[in-house]
């Protein structure tokens, strides 16, 4: 638990609430969190870590990105006003708040809006003026599943879900080992295959469903016919790709904590039985049915822990969906289960246990709930924003502060202090009109994260924290928005409140979509 906030129950009415430990200031940092799972945004433009979120790039290739940006706006008719600031300001939080003085002493030397827009424009011109930055480690092209990152199979390994057609990597070997074997990531892995499947007509169009064929046979597939369909991870993780893409982007979050849950029972299991075998004690074969139940117990306490929102009435095509993928779901977990434990290789292919005994439907519902009800949306910032805002102005104001003490010292040499100081300036001239132009939804990482106790701060239309967006990997970083006093209870905004007309249409929405009604003093001023 965080230091600063403590989560509470607060009765039946209103489950949890989360309370400050300590009094806080306008801009201090309340709680930093990773999270528990996060997937990345389908419409995400970036190459990003599986393990923890942070951009995957060069210098060479997001200057590339973000300069083709430029352009694309450019086209599209979409450029605003010179005067018009950034909709991502800058970030104050690195005490330089002092330079703005010293940048004014350089207000000459800034390089005019036409100047800058030639810069950003060329992917190379870019690059030449940001290029001594190419060794930072805010830029880095990671590591792949393969040690050496050669150009195997391995190498080519894809994950469920991705559309971009970029390769799974990790930022570092540790971070890697974390994601696939702390995580389960390694259930989502699409691994190439030699294997040729059967290509029928019927198979196929369970493959890659439409939303006829997912309505006529969410009740009648067998689990006979889920063997013939899918009949290696692969080829499962395919059809949840596809449903994922062209159905509920939200089973992509779904499988992660699956997978998650998946390899917490697993590791729960063989761990027993070998301390059974160390203590000499019967072993306890580990069976498809004992990990279904184990598995079963896990996911009921992941969701036991987490408010599920508003429960809602469902269309037919909702719930031949649901039923379609869950079924499609327990096929996955089956093979999964398998491929991980070769002891149940032999024993599953004559075994009457059910694929079904994984997670029952509701449940498997209710875990729809759980994520539409407490995931986070998240950005983080392309490394060219972070260099913007950290690295910058701290180079700037050394460079001055050396600049200023050679002219105390009556010292001649200050040339290179004054001319490192205008370089620096430049840059963040040039990097200030490059995020003030490109779109920020395709400039910056996007997804949906679930959290522990970032998840568990309650709404209000009048909150006293919000979330920002993280420089590095994906995280909650919760800062105050007013002085708080110690053990009040803390609560951000769900909603963007402007985007409604009236008190009862927002109290409507929250409603609807989270199951409670909004009692904040904004709501219920008496």
């Amino acid at each position: 638990m965080s230091k600063n906030v403590e989560v509470r129950e607060m009765g039946e009415d209103y489950g949890v609430g989360t309370y400050a430990l300590q009094s806080f200031h306008p801009g201090d940092v309340l709680l930093q969190e990773l999270p528990v799972v996060f997937t990345q945004s389908l419409t995400s433009p970036c190459c990003c870590c599986c393990g923890c979120g942070m951009v995957l790039v060069t210098l060479a290739e997001e200057c590339k990105r973000l300069s083709s940006l430029v352009e694309l706006t450019a086209a599209q008719g979409e450029e605003e006003e010179e005067e018009e600031q950034s909709c991502l300001p800058v970030d104050n939080n690195n005490n330089n708040n002092n330079n703005n003085s010293d940048v004014g002493n350089l207000r000459d030397e800034c390089p005019t809006i036409s100047q800058c827009r030639e810069i950003i424009s060329s992917p190379e011109a870019l690059y030449e003026t940001l290029k001594e930055f190419d060794a930072s480690n805010l830029f880095l092209s990671g590591v792949s599943i393969d040690n050496n990152d050669n150009d195997n199979n391995n190498n080519r390994m894809e994950h469920c879900g991705n559309t971009s057609g970029n390769k799974v990597r990790f930022c570092t070997l540790e971070c890697r080992e974390r994601y696939l074997h702390k995580r389960g990531g390694r259930f989502l892995l699409l691994i190439p295959t030699e294997v040729k499947t059967t290509t029928t007509t019927t198979v196929h169009d369970l493959q890659e469903p439409s939303a006829a064929a997912i309505m006529s046979s969410a009740v009648s597939l067998t689990e006979k016919l889920m063997e013939v369909v899918w009949p290696s991870k692969r080829d499962v993780l395919r059809t949840l790709e596809y449903l994922t893409n062209h159905y509920n982007a939200r089973l992509r979050l779904i499988l992660s904590i699956l997978s998650r849950c998946l390899n917490d029972s697993l590791t729960d299991l063989t761990c027993n039985n070998n301390n059974n075998n160390n203590n000499n004690n019967n072993n306890r074969e580990i069976s498809l049915e004992l990990v279904q139940t184990h598995f079963t117990d896990v996911v009921g306490k992941f969701v036991w822990e987490y408010a599920e929102g508003a429960s809602r009435s469902l269309t037919e095509e909702q719930r031949a969906f649901l039923r379609f993928s869950w079924k499609c779901v327990c096929r996955w977990l089956t093979l999964c289960c398998v491929e991980e434990v070769k002891s149940i290789y032999e024993k599953n292919k004559c075994s009457e246990t059910s694929q079904f005994g994984w997670i029952s439907l509701q449940l498997y519902l209710r875990i729809f709930w759980l994520a539409d009800a407490n995931v986070h949306m998240y950005i983080v910032f392309s490394p060219l924003y972070t260099l913007l805002c950290q690295q910058l102005p701290t180079m700037y104001a050394i460079c001055q502060r050396k600049n200023n003490n050679n002219n105390n010292n009556n010292n001649n040499n200050t040339s290179s202090s004054k001319s490192a100081a205008e370089r620096i300036h430049h840059q963040m001239c040039v990097l200030r009109e490059l995020f003030r132009v490109v779109d920020p939804n395709a400039a910056h990482a996007t997804g949906v994260a679930l959290y522990n106790e970032a998840t568990k701060i309650n709404h209000s239309c009048t909150p006293s924290v919000r979330f920002v967006p993280t420089h590095g990997g994906v995280r909650a970083v919760v800062i105050a928005l007013r002085d708080i006093d110690i053990e009040e209870e803390i609560r951000t905004s769900y909603i963007d409140i402007n985007a409604y007309n009236s008190v009862a249409e927002r109290r409507e929405y929250l409603r609807i979509h989270y199951g409670f009604i909004c009692d904040c003093p904004l709501c219920s001023p008496e």
